[in-house]
Order: structure tokens, then C-alpha cells, then sequence
């Protein structure tokens, strides 16, 4: 079935008519509606006219702790970078500011780009109740957007400001620069943001309602920001390890200690909610913590990667910036969230870098470098291995395409049931089943998705500290499991394969499967994968989503519709409110949310869908985890559809 543009909400879920009607009327005709735009050549170089930024000084000076007053009274202090000369010495004069925000440390971790050896200042701050900041730590809430939008106005404000300020950050520090964003500050003139969890809910905590170890590494990581450091760290071109004079951090650290113990309770406290499950909903704590980036005003560009932990958000976030063509850019490269160094360029040998001075450079020095002449999509086209370039996401020619489960052998795969995905509905009805193991996925390239790589990079820090990483991008994708064959998780599970293409076919967007399923299990969790197989049936991931049952319900106001009332974009609702019971053996439908991609399936190859109960260790184990055992079962037929949604813009599956 084709359908078109859900992106434009229709009213009601059915009543397009016209819509539908000229979708029937496309596919008696053998034609296939897609969306109207423009997408650049096929082969084209999208980088062309854009020129990457040069370096105007040689060193940087570092003024460490530098106190910012805040409004009641807590003072939040800051490392400032300044441009140098050869000496080290701070040269004067007026700069656009950089800033960033975290809780790690800002001894650790500055901003994303060397932005002071290129003209900026760079203001590096400490979250209130991390590193040498007062005040207890609030993980993302308000507060900490109000103290963000006061640093950005007292940058603005300095003697060594121009008055333009940009925010920059990756991570959390990318989810604390759009929560700066969004809150206005008349100082702020642009904005960058990658991998951010922007919804931490549903991107960073928990993935369809199940708790993600994405949210595990990050409570171990963000202890960081807790100690003082005895030096800080700039790595920019190769590692400088300056002193510190820790005696400011340390202070700050004991009266912290002494008065609310925040810096270390807090957290635990946290994590102890999410393995009980008594936070493990979208309750007013973490909506608190989501981002309205359709608040953001200032030019803004948005950046992740395929395999990041964080992707969902950032076309999300593209989608919903209120912004002109020129003055919002999204590039998603071939990178996991820890991926050094994410490459860009004709070449795909420029950092990333780049890209984000030259950002700053054309909206807060106004050079005219081309960066705003760039199509507006820039992605890494799997499969092709290319960088491509469109004008809108989704990417323009794109068509959602059905394809249903049928209980057709494919005769392709060691599954418990070796079934069929056609574009023909399926016509007679079936069923296939499956005991959960809670082990599965153990060996996915999902395992080392959420942990961001560090799989690879933790054992090159420890154990070879002197590999040049820089010389090998997207080193962290060698990790067992990742790129290579995915038959391993299919045994003991469900399987739905495509016949083998007659041309290439290239889907780009978010991916979403309607399911009829049945369980045992008292509230079991869906896993989706897709992999692409190739004639020698190596079976390569490319994506995956998950669904709690419990957590089926949508909101229909954030959901993504085709005219025809097809769900393509699933948003879930995930309050305790929300949650829905689940009979056993009862036939239920569910809509699980597959993360988006852009991937070719060239000639020959097949797609196939994968449906488990469980991937571990991403979908941890917490106190809901005795509810999640027991079997499942697919449902398919003329009244029972089962069928995934594929935002096809090249060719069309058998």
C-alpha cells in the first residue's frame, strides 16, 4: 500500500478521502504517490560551495573559575577560553562567545570545537551542583535552563563580547544547549546541537517504556562532574594536560558535601527509581526535562549518527524548528554516539569540526563561507556509503510502503518460523510463536549502539593510550556484533524476509511496524530488528524499536498518520495513566517505533524483519523484568494484518 505526506496531520485518522482515493487510484495504476521537493542528483556532491573555516591563532588561555552570579543568589563558575598568540598569551580585543554547559566537569570536558584558536571566546560552565558550581544538581530541569540562559546574558554582556553568543554541545551537553536555546536569551544569535536528548524520556531513560542502558551509562559517567580535578584537559589537536588550581573546586565540593549531599545521593536516589520503576513513566519529572525546540528562534544546526543512542531526537528536532531554509541545517553521519572523529566532507575526511565553526562562523561573525547555501539534509546513505543531500525531512519522493508478514517459508533463514514480507497482503490467516528468552540480543549491534561505542574506545584509553584514533574513523564499528552477520540473534526468534530485489531500493526516514501479537507473559516487551541480507545470507543490522504492551497506547495528537490512517510514526503515551492491561492470550495491536535510517538495499539483496522478547543488555533488567517472560505470538491474515511501513523514495520490494 502507498500512501502519502503523514507529516501534514489529517483530520481524523480516516477521513482524507481524497487522499485515499488517489492513493487506490496510484496503486491500481502501478505509480506511486511520493512527496513533492526537491532532492539533489542522485551522486552530486552535497558539500560543494561550502569553504571550512581557518584557523587564525595558534594557543589558548584558560581564566578557570570564573564566577557567574545567578539570580538567588548560587554563583556558577566557568572556564574561560580566549584566543592566544604564540607566547600563550590572551590576546585582547572583542570576540563572539561560545557556551556550554554540563555536569561532567568542566576540568574534563569543553566545548565541541577548538572555537577559541578560531576567534571565540569560549565560556565553559560547571551545571549548578557540579564541579565548582554551588547549588544542588537538577539534572536538566528548569533551573538549570534559567542558570543557562543567565550565562548566556552575562557573556553577552562581557567586555570581551561582540554581544553575539552562540550555544554548543553534544550529549547532555547538547540537550543543555537546546534548553538554552529554547528559553530565548536576546543575546543568543545561534545555536548547535548533536546527539541530544532532547525527549529523555523516550530517547536517553527507557525505550518504548523499557529501561535502556543508555540511562545506565550515563549515571556512571556523569559522577565525573562530582570531584575536583587537578588539571584540565584540552585534547583539541592532540592531548594538553594543563594544572588546575583545584582549591576553589574542592572548597565548592566540601560545602556541598556538608550542607544537602546532593552531588552523590541524588543520583542514586534517581537510578534506584528507574530500576523500581516508580519513575519509569512520563511524568511531570521528566517532562520538566523535555525540550521544546519549536521555542528555538536562532539559526540552529542538529547533528547525530546512525548508530547514535540518542538519534531519535535530532530529526525530530529538525522537523519541528521553526526555522527558514539556510538558517537550520541536520547532517547524520555513519557514527555511534562516541564515534572520534565524526567525518563530513566530499571526501568524508573533514571533522565535524568544521562544520560547527563555520555554523558560527556565518551567523555570528556574518562570514559568508556557504554553510547556509547547503542543502538543508545532509546524510550518510548506508549501503551506498555516501553522503547525500536533500532539501526537508522527510527527504522529498518519499512514499510509505507496506509490507506484510505472511506465513510463507522464505527458505533464508534459521528462524523458529522462516516466514515471508511481501508487498501483497497476507491471504490466508497464520500465526507464529516464540518463548521468550531473556538473553537475546545479547550479541546485537544494539549492544554496542547504547553504550556509545565504548565497547571499542574503552579498552584503545586503558590499554593503548597511544593509538592514533584520529587516523581511524569509525574504528568503535569493528565491535563483535555491529556490522557484522545478525543469523546468531534470529535463532530462537521470529523472522519475516523479503525476495531478493530485481534494482536497488533506498528507504530514508522512520520506520514503523503494526502488529497483531498475543502473549503469555504478564506485560512482555516487542523488539522489532531490521537487517539487510545479502545473497551469501550475511545479515547486516540496520535498525531496531521496541514497545512494553502495557505502553501501547498513543497519542494520536503526536502520532504520525498516512491519509489512510496508517500509523508511520508512532508517539507513544507512557504515563501511568496510559497504561493498559494486558489479557493473557488476548490479541492486542501494537505499533512499535523503529528508529529512522537512510539505506540502500541494492540488487539482490533482502530485508528482514526480526521480532524478539527481549535484547540484552540494551533493554536492561529492572523490577518488571519477572513480567516479561513467557511467549509471544504474531497474528496475520486478511482481518489481522501484520505489516511493517517503509519510507520508500527509490524502487519498491517485490
Amino acid at each position: 500500500m502507498t500512501s502519502r505526506n503523514p507529516w501534514s496531520r489529517p483530520v481524523g485518522r480516516r477521513s482524507v478521502l481524497v487522499g485515499t482515493a488517489l492513493g487506490a487510484t496510484a496503486l491500481l495504476a502501478g505509480s506511486q504517490l511520493r512527496f513533492a521537493g526537491r532532492s539533489r542528483a542522485e551522486g552530486a556532491d552535497p558539500w560543494a560551495g561550502w569553504q571550512p573555516p581557518v584557523q587564525s591563532f595558534p594557543n589558548t588561555f584558560i581564566e578557570q573559575n570564573v564566577p557567574i552570579p545567578m539570580d538567588d543568589g548560587v554563583t556558577i563558575r566557568a572556564d574561560v577560553w580566549y584566543p592566544a598568540d604564540e607566547s600563550g598569551a590572551k590576546v585582547p580585543g572583542r570576540y563572539p562567545v561560545v557556551v556550554t554547559t554540563h555536569c561532567y566537569g568542566k576540568a574534563l570536558l569543553g566545548a565541541m570545537a577548538d572555537y577559541s584558536r578560531y576567534g571565540y571566546v569560549v565560556v565553559v560552565a560547571d551545571s549548578r551542583g557540579t564541579g565548582a558550581s554551588e547549588g544542588s544538581f537538577g539534572l536538566l530541569d528548569d533551573r538549570e535552563g534559567a542558570d543557562a540562559y543567565a550565562i548566556v546574558e552575562w557573556a553577552g554582556t562581557q567586555p570581551f563580547s561582540t554581544g553575539k553568543v552562540g550555544v554548543d554541545g553534544f550529549s547532555y551537553l547538547g540537550a543543555t544547549a537546546a534548553k538554552t536555546a529554547a528559553t530565548r536569551p536576546p543575546h543568543l544569535a545561534a545555536a548547535n546541537f548533536g546527539g541530544a536528548p532532547t525527549d529523555p524520556y523516550r530517547t536517553f531513560i527507557t525505550q518504548g517504556g523499557n529501561w535502556s542502558s543508555s540511562s545506565a551509562l550515563w549515571f556512571a559517567l556523569e559522577l565525573l562532574g562530582v570531584a575536583p580535578l587537578p588539571f584540565t584537559l584540552n585534547s583539541y589537536g592532540g592531548l594538553d594536560v594543563q594544572p588546575r588550581n583545584p582549591t576553589t573546586d574542592i572548597a565548592t565540593f566540601l560545602t556541598r558535601l556538608q550542607t544537602d549531599g546532593s552531588s552523590i545521593p541524588y543520583r542514586f536516589a534517581e537510578l534506584q527509581r528507574l530500576i523500581d520503576g516508580s519513575n519509569n513513566f512520563d511524568n511531570g519529572f521528566w517532562q520538566e526535562r523535555t525540550t521544546d525546540v519549536g521555542n528555538i528562534d536562532v539559526p540552529t544546526l542538529v547533528y547525530s549518527g546512525w548508530a547514535d543512542l540518542f538519534l531519535r531526537d535530532t530529526p525530530r528536532d529538525f522537523r519541528a524548528l521553526p526555522l527558514e531554509r539556510g538558517s537550520k541545517l541536520m547532517a547524520i553521519g555513519p557514527w555511534t554516539h562516541y564515534s572520534l572523529p565524526k567525518h563530513i566532507g566530499s571526501r568524508n575526511d573533514q571533522p565535524i569540526d568544521d562544520l560547527l565553526i563555520s555554523w558560527f562562523d556565518r551567523w555570528l561573525k556574518g562570514i559568508d563561507n556557504g554553510v547556509d547555501r547547503l542543502d538543508p539534509v545532509l546524510l550518510w546513505e548506508n549501503g551506498s556509503e555516501r553522503w547525500a543531500g536533500h532539501d526537508d525531512w522527510p527527504v522529498a519522493g518519499t512514499s510509505y510502503d507496506r509490507l506484510h508478514l505472511t506465513g510463507t517459508r522464505s527458505g533464508t533463514s534459521n528462524s523458529l518460523n522462516d516466514g515471508t514480507l511481501t508487498a501483497l497482503p497476507a491471504a490466508t490467516a497464520g500465526s507464529d510463536t516464540e518463548v521468550i528468552d531473556p538473553l537475546a540480543g545479547v550479541c546485537s549491534r544494539q549492544t554496542v549502539q547504547y553504550l556509545g561505542g565504548l565497547p571499542v574506545y574503552l579498552p584503545i584509553a586503558f590499554f593503548m593510550p597511544e593509538f592514533p584514533i584520529s587516523e581511524f574513523p569509525g574504528i568503535d564499528q569493528i565491535a563483535p556484533c555491529f556490522r557484522t552477520d545478525d543469523r546468531a540473534n534470529e535463532q530462537g526468534a521470529l523472522t519475516w524476509t523479503t525476495a531478493p530485489t530485481g534494482t536497488d531500493l533506498l528507504f530514508t526516514g522512520p520506520v514503523a511496524l503494526t502488529l497483531h501479537g498475543s502473549t503469555t507473559a504478564a506485560d512482555p516487551v516487542w523488539v522489532a530488528r531490521l537487517s539487510d541480507v545479502a545473497p551469501d545470507g550475511t545479515a547486516r543490522p540496520i535498525g531496531e524499536g521496541a514497545l512494553v504492551a502495557s505502553r501501547r497506547a498513543l497519542d494520536p495528537a503526536r502520532t504520525k498518520y498516512s491519509p489512510d490512517g496508517d500509523v508511520v510514526e508512532p508517539f507513544h503515551i507512557h504515563t501511568h495513566e496510559a497504561v493498559l492491561p494486558v489479557p493473557r492470550d488476548a490479541v492486542e495491536t501494537y505499533n512499535v517505533e523503529i528508529w529512522p535510517t537512510s539505506w540502500r538495499v541494492t540488487a539482490g539483496h533482502r530485508l528482514r524483519l526480526t521480532i524478539d522478547g527481549a535484547e540484552f543488555p540494551h533493554l536492561l533488567p529492572n523490577a518488571s523484568t519477572p513480567d516479561r517472560l513467557g511467549t509471544l505470538t504474531v497474528h496475520y491474515g486478511p482481518d489481522r494484518q501484520s505489516f511493517l511501513n517503509l519510507p520508500v523514495h527509490q524502487g519498491a520490494f517485490p
